[in-house]
């Protein structure tokens, strides 16, 4: 292995736990959105929410 292949090995573990690590926080804040919100669609959380 490269040391380009390496580093992208790397760069893929440290995203791949950052995504894990934030997974719990994301899937709350959906909950809250879908309570708080139950009429709006994925589509308007993103575009209305927080654009």
């Amino acid at each position: 292995m490269s040391k380009a292949d390496d580093a992208k090995n790397l760069v893929q573990q440290v995203l791949d736990k950052a995504l894990v690590a934030q997974q719990p926080r994301a899937r709350k804040n959906v909950e809250r959105l879908r309570r708080v919100h139950p009429d709006d669609t994925p589509q308007e959380w993103v575009c209305c929410r927080f654009g």
